[in-house]
């Protein structure tokens, strides 16, 4: 039998045939799977051609969607929406709260605003005397800037115009930014709103923060300027548009601001005399009352006209409406066309507000003021013009509210002599006669209220009696009036006297707008005067020096202690003049007539004119003589005990405050008690004038004369005698004399005087912890100069170097020079120091002895000393090594 071809199962695997056929068919699989591959790729990108060409489309779309023309269609439509619902919501309030979309004022009632009606609404004005900023003590200061200066204040006195009548709350700025706010919080809103909804929200949208609304009020439009920045995602894609453009909306806001809110607001707030109503703003112009007046607008009685906006009004068509709430506020109201604000409305719109109640202003009463002096109203008993009290209270409310006044006298004050009229308080001169005058002055409290708020004054009222002067001279130097003989006063052309005006009222009060005080010798035709403003608590003035020649003005003092001169460095202020003594010869007294002039005023008001004369003989100095402190300035302060009637310079007791005119005149010569001289009178003992002290009349000392020394050595100066002394090392003693020219001073400086330094004990180091001798070893104080000195360690040395202080050295010989006129013994002690004063040496290498053998101590074969025993046995030579060293001293 024949098998079919291709029966495998017949095939034997040993034939090609049987092989041939299974290959077959497993490419036709393979073709048949790879062909189905292919078709399912293609199917694949036939599926992702269609939606890149699905996704290009909805691009296409978005784009159209979201051009720039179309997202200002959306910024328009919300931006005309916004700007209505702002406009209406102004109106409501005046201004925009805080919690308000776009607002920022609190809302304080009775502060920022009030509520009517379930209405919140701002002041256009706010009452400044609540304001604890501007009065944080004293609301009565109102209407003054600050509540400085109590109890007058800036003494308010109508007219004011730099004031102000509260503070005005609502601004054209104020206004305009907070509609900015609000135009830029409800335009994003509704924008994001807007495009979400076009594209049924599969958008997002993200506002960046760089959006700015620029609101400008202008006449007959509202302009905004737009920066409004949007990016905008949609699937896969980013949209972004920064778009700025300005928006313009048709309105007559502005004038409306302009015509009833700004401009009444800012005279009602300026001028207290300003009535905000509408027949005063329907007006062509209004009339107010300057302090200043301004040509071309104020006549001279100070009445000054200005324009109004009437026409404003007119053309609005605006109507006013006014309602006083029970607070005392009032509530403004205006009404116009509705179309003329919000445009293609119909109806009538109305923007409101309302004007904090201010208190009245009251005038500042007052009659001769001082407020220096602490007082607003002046009453001198028996005075024609000032004796009686008439007070008459005035006030104006910028409210239009009529005042009422009060006042509350002092207890001590009778009843009023008026008729019974609350305005003012009345009594006259021989009722004042009956009120007790004191320093202080009494309190009269007056008031203006308009039933809701006051204004008070505590009026300050000094009543004082009349004025009266006398004249006499007093001096620190006695217990009362200066020394004075036969009706005339010995005075010093450098020490202090008193000029005591008494005056018989209250000084403390009392101000002198001039006393005049004059010198004159007509024998020696020499004269001076001064001129000056008296004090305003005491009056005692000091004389004759001048604290500055340029001003004129004089010391002012009390009489009660004479002893007002505290500053150690007063003396060097005064400036004595030349026409009592010509410094450049010899003092001689001289007699003269002082002549004072006083006019004394309160605050201006002239009260009386006083004027004495006085003889006088001036003396070129007082021999004033203080045994605690017998030097004089600058060393005043130096204080000493006592021995019976004398100074004892032994026991000094340290530096006590002094005025230096009370120190001793050491440069002046004479007895205190006897200015023309007293022969009789003992001689006392000075340390340093033995001639006369205390003998013949007041006169200066001579130039030279010795007048201080130094109580404690010191390191100061150059010693006579001694060529090339170095200050600073050894101790002198200084000793000061007078110039010639003052006798209450002892310089001893370039001003005149002079200074004797002298050696202390010898040639002896000082002390380093004094300034003066701050150079000086520590192991040579108090040694001599250039001797030997064990130091606190015990150790030997030697003092040397500068002025033989300057060094201290031990564990080296000390080397002389045998050439020198000294020759030395070898077994014989020498203090080198005993011959200093021979040498006068500065250094070592002015002196015959040095510190340690050199090469030329060696060739001279110069002696030396290595034990410190004074005893110069040894002698300079090279050891070993050819270094210089002392040999041969036996203790070396």
């Amino acid at each position: 039998m024949y098998q079919k071809r291709g029966n495998l199962d017949s095939c034997n695997s040993k034939t090609s045939n049987c092989i041939s056929r299974k290959g077959q068919v497993t490419l036709f699989i393979i073709v048949g799977l790879v062909i189905f591959f292919i078709f399912l790729g293609l199917l694949q990108l036939s599926a992702s051609l269609q939606k890149q060409q699905l996704t290009k489309t909805k691009e296409r779309i978005y784009s159209d969607i979201f051009t720039k023309e179309a997202l200002r269609i959306y910024v328009d439509r919300c931006l005309q929406e916004g700007m209505e619902r702002g406009l209406v919501l102004l109106g409501q309030q005046g201004r925009i709260w805080s919690g308000q979309p776009g607002g920022r004022e609190p809302f304080v009632e009775a502060v920022t605003g009030v509520t009517v009606g379930g209405n919140r609404l701002f002041y256009g004005i706010a009452d400044d005397s609540l304001n604890s900023l501007k009065y944080p003590q004293y609301p009565n200061a109102y209407p003054c800037l600050d509540d400085q200066n109590r109890p007058a204040f800036c003494s308010y006195h109508y007219p004011n115009t730099t004031l102000g009548f509260g503070t005005i709350k609502l601004d054209r700025r104020f206004i305009q930014a907070d509609l900015e706010r609000f135009l830029a919080s409800q335009t994003v809103k509704c924008v994001e709103e807007l495009v979400r909804s076009e594209i049924n929200e599969v958008a997002a949208v993200e506002t960046s923060a760089d959006v700015k609304f620029r609101v400008a009020f202008n006449t007959g439009v509202i302009t905004v300027k737009v920066n409004y920045p949007l990016r905008l995602k949609a699937g896969q894609g980013e949209f972004f548009h920064i778009s700025q453009f300005d928006f313009t909306y048709p309105s007559d806001f502005d004038q409306l601001l302009t015509a009833a809110v700004l401009f009444p607001l800012r005279n009602d707030q300026k001028y207290v005399d300003f009535n905000y109503t509408e027949e005063v703003l329907l007006k062509p112009s209004f009339k107010y009352k300057n302090e200043k007046i301004i040509p071309g607008f104020c006549d001279q009685e100070g009445v000054c006209q200005q324009s109004t906006r009437s026409s404003q009004h007119a053309a609005l068509g605006l109507r006013m409406k006014t309602f006083p709430l029970l607070n005392g506020d009032d509530l403004y109201q205006f009404t116009l066309p509705k179309d003329k604000i919000i445009s293609g409305s119909g109806g009538e719109y109305t923007y409101q507000f309302v004007r904090q109640n201010r208190p009245p202003a009251l005038d500042y009463v007052n009659r001769s003021a001082c407020p220096v002096s602490g007082y607003d109203y002046l009453v001198l008993q028996g005075d024609a013009s000032l004796g009686a009290i008439s007070i008459n209270l005035t006030a104006l409310d910028p409210d239009e509210d009529r005042p009422t006044f009060s006042y509350e006298k002092p207890a001590e004050f009778p009843d009023t002599e008026w008729a019974m009229d609350s305005s003012g308080y009345f009594v006259g001169l021989q009722s004042v006669l009956r009120i007790v005058p004191k320093p202080e002055p009494y309190i009269f409290k007056a008031r203006a209220g308009d039933t809701h708020k006051d204004d008070f004054q505590e009026v300050r009222v000094l009543v004082d009696q009349p004025l009266a002067t006398n004249i006499k001279i007093n001096s620190p130097f006695t217990t009362g009036e200066a020394h004075k003989i036969n009706e005339k006063y010995f005075l010093s052309r450098e020490d202090p006297y008193y000029l005591d005006l008494a005056y018989q009222t209250w000084v403390g009060n009392l101000r002198s707008r001039e006393v005049t005080l004059e010198y004159v010798n007509a024998g020696k035709n020499n004269s001076f005067g001064h001129r000056f403003v008296a004090g305003q608590t005491n009056n005692c003035f000091s004389f004759p020096a001048e604290r500055s020649a340029v001003s004129g003005s004089l010391t002012v003092g009390s009489c009660a202690d004479l002893n007002f001169y505290t500053d150690p460095q007063y003396i060097n202020q005064f400036n004595f003049p030349d026409q009592l003594q010509n410094p450049a010869r010899e003092y001689f007294s001289e007699e003269g007539t002082y002549s004072l002039k006083a006019t004394a005023t309160y605050c201006g008001v002239d009260t009386a004119v006083s004027s004495n004369e006085v003889k006088v003989e001036v003396k070129g100095c007082i021999p004033y003589r203080n045994p605690e402190h017998p030097y004089s300035y600058p060393k005043h302060k130096e204080k000493f005990g006592l021995n019976p009637g004398t100074t004892n310079l032994n026991s000094p007791q340290g530096d006590e405050q002094i005025n230096p005119f009370l120190a001793t005149h050491a440069c002046c010569f004479g007895d205190i008690n006897f200015p023309d001289g007293n022969p009789a009178d003992p001689v006392v003992d000075n340390p340093f004038i033995k001639d006369n002290f205390n003998k013949g009349e007041w006169r200066i000392a001579l130039a030279g004369t010795p007048c201080y020394q130094d109580t404690t050595p010191s390191c100061y100066g150059r010693i006579e005698g001694y060529p090339n002394f170095v200050p600073g090392y050894i101790l002198t003693t200084q000793t000061y004399t007078c110039n010639g020219v003052r006798g209450n001073v002892c310089f001893g400086d370039q001003r005149g005087g002079g200074r004797i330094i002298s050696l202390s004990e010898g040639l002896k180091c000082g002390d380093p912890q004094l300034s003066s001798c701050g150079e000086v070893e520590r192991a040579c104080k108090g040694k001599e100069a250039w001797s030997y000195v064990t130091d606190e360690n015990g150790e030997k040395g030697w003092c040397h170097g500068t002025m033989g202080c300057a060094e201290f050295s031990k564990g080296k010989e000390i080397v002389v020079e045998i050439n020198q006129a000294i020759r030395f013994s070898s077994d014989s002690e020498y203090k080198l120091n005993e011959f200093v004063s021979e040498v006068k040496p500065t250094n070592d290498d002015t002196f015959f002895a040095h510190l340690g053998c050199d090469e030329n101590d060696v060739e001279k074969q110069n002696k030396c000393d290595s034990n410190f025993d004074s005893k110069f046995q040894g002698t300079c030579t090279l050891n070993q090594q050819r270094r210089p060293i002392c040999s041969g001293d036996p203790s070396g």
